[in-house]
């Protein structure tokens, strides 16, 4: 299966599904596995130093998109990952709609909601959306590989 193939036939679907319903942790973290494993199929097409491209092009948002694959697939994070993501512990935000928002999780302007992942290990912590997440990933891939998409 060519990097093109299996974008537009695993990984594009997927994407739609996650921003279909962002708040669904299941379709958000099969959007990050797909995705972040698009670099395996780039690689075996012959493109090289493709994770320093991806997180050069993300701003390092790639470890972010990466942490969340491998604390999905294996319950908590790689040793030596930067990003130490554990399946859970993420959080999901409501939208902020009256009757719905949760102040101090709840973002002004969002009438969706999504999924917030914690960017470090502090109670209070930053957190970072999903869904941009993904998003921007995506769209890095396509603009650094784009004669492979």
């Amino acid at each position: 299966m060519t990097p093109k193939d299996y974008f537009d036939q695993i990984v594009a679907p997927a994407l739609r599904d996650f921003e279909s319903d962002s708040r669904n942790r299941r379709l958000g973290y099969v959007a990050c596995i797909l995705l972040f494993h698009l670099k395996d199929y780039l690689a075996a097409a012959g493109e090289k130093n493709i994770e320093a491209r991806m997180n050069k092009a993300t701003s390092n948002q790639f470890l972010v998109l990466q942490g969340v694959c491998n604390g999905t697939k294996h319950v908590a994070a790689t040793k030596g990952q930067q990003l130490k993501f554990q399946s859970g512990s993420d959080r999901d935000r409501p939208p902020a709609i009256l009757g719905e928002m949760t102040l101090g999780v709840s973002r002004l302007g969002d009438s969706k909601g999504g999924i917030d992942v914690p960017l470090d290990q502090t109670p209070n912590g930053k957190h970072a959306d999903l869904l941009q997440i993904v998003q921007e990933c995506a769209a890095a891939y396509k603009n650094e590989f784009f004669s492979y998409l």
